[in-house]
């Protein structure tokens, strides 16, 4: 399933296996595959590879795989592999094998890494 609708006001839901390649903004994807940019948009228990992520919130599980994530806040039941975080608001509590952490802020209590280099970093809690 491809879903092409775009909200400006309300935040369009996407279900279902997903899968995109293009530019999306403001959505909130639940259960999907994403490749591709997104801003400015929430995931719940979605697979997300090779995205450049900005400004966005991942929830319950999402396992996100070769991205960058800038500005982002990554809940302690998500995890990164691979991956490049940077931007100074974003929060990080999961759990995160090899990349690299550039900026931001982490939870000293919940957030866990792996082979990750870790170059300038605030932590939280």
């Amino acid at each position: 399933m491809i879903c092409y609708l775009k909200c400006t006001f309300h935040k369009f839901e996407c279900y279902f296996q997903c899968v995109f390649y293009n530019y999306l903004e403001f959505y909130e994807f639940v259960d999907c595959e994403i490749a591709g940019e997104v801003k400015y948009s929430d995931f719940y228990k979605c697979k997300l590879d090779g995205c450049d992520i900005e400004t966005c919130n991942l929830y319950q599980s999402t396992v996100i795989k070769n991205s960058k994530l800038k500005s982002s806040y990554v809940h302690q039941t998500s995890s990164a592999e691979n991956c490049y975080v940077f931007g100074t608001d974003g929060v990080f509590k999961g759990s995160m094998k090899d990349g690299i952490f550039r900026e931001g802020k982490y939870s000293a209590k919940t957030a866990k890494f792996d082979g990750t280099e870790i170059v300038q970093s605030k932590k939280i809690d």
